[in-house]
């Protein structure tokens, strides 16, 4: 576990769970965190959900699906008050099994919340010829990451999407999601006494189960797409990428000059 002290106003509760980023689950990694974070066995809809969240002065979760590498993970935070500003002793240990319960208690998901979720991101795939910004990016990575996994959606394609079932995600959730390389996170004010309890109450992995793997395509001849549509303005999109990771020397100066090609409006 890793502890952040920051005498921040709130504390985040995070954690990362870590697996292959493969196309058969990419649709699963991607629903799942929108189900774990709405119910659990005790908390079983929306509502008490949201009544649970406003008891503890107002605490909220993110969730977050990111490819890294040949990585896929998805990030779930519970972000809560200091409990030395409410002055309430119990908050952290409220929050801590919060924590544990949308990560760990589901026996089973809600099969409307679940077809709920299910019609929305269908629904955003079917419109998306109306989103003229979004359509253009999603286009722009089609194209630019062709024949790449950047090239496919984190939350797989729309056949992927129609074609789930909540038995299989349950499955997923159950027999493999569970069993992920997982890294916890807490930035906040935290006392030493506070640290063992956390300690013990979760189960932090010290290894990745796979190697990080990264790799460059060769590079490839100049690619023009042209797409015409009904609006006020045209979109373009310009792509380049050159082989340096995070923990390269020239990570900085890499991030610096993609700032100043396409990072403010002036560029």
């Amino acid at each position: 576990m890793l502890v952040i002290q920051n005498d921040f106003k709130t504390i985040q509760f995070a954690v990362y769970f870590t697996d292959l980023d493969e196309d058969e689950t990419r649709v699963y990694r991607f629903l799942l965190p929108r189900l774990l974070t709405s119910h659990t066995n005790q908390l079983i809809n929306k509502t008490l959900m949201s009544e649970k969240l406003e008891d503890l002065y107002g605490a909220y979760f993110k969730s977050r699906v990111e490819r890294i590498g040949n990585f896929s993970v998805v990030s779930i935070i519970l972000t809560i008050v200091d409990p030395l500003i409410v002055d309430d002793k119990t908050l952290l240990s409220q929050a801590t099994e919060l924590f544990n319960q949308v990560l760990y208690d589901h026996d089973a998901f809600d099969k409307d919340l679940f077809l709920e979720e299910k019609r929305m991101i269908i629904e955003q795939w079917e419109t998306l010829p109306d989103k003229k910004r979004l359509y253009a990016q999603t286009k722009f990575y089609e194209h630019f990451f062709k024949g790449d996994a950047y090239g496919i959606p984190l939350s797989g394609t729309l056949n992927d999407i129609k074609k789930l079932t909540l038995q299989k995600l349950e499955s997923y959730y159950k027999n493999v999601f569970l069993k992920n390389t997982k890294k916890f996170v807490i930035n906040g004010r935290i006392t030493k006494d506070e640290l063992i309890e956390l300690q013990n109450n979760f189960d932090h992995d010290l290894e990745l189960k796979h190697p990080f793997i990264t790799s460059f395509r060769d590079p490839r001849d100049v690619l023009v797409v042209k797409e015409e549509t009904q609006m006020k303005q045209a979109i373009l999109k310009l792509g380049y990428h050159f082989p340096v990771f995070i923990a390269d020397q020239h990570y900085h100066a890499a991030v610096l000059l993609d700032t100043i090609l396409g990072g403010y409006p002036e560029s």
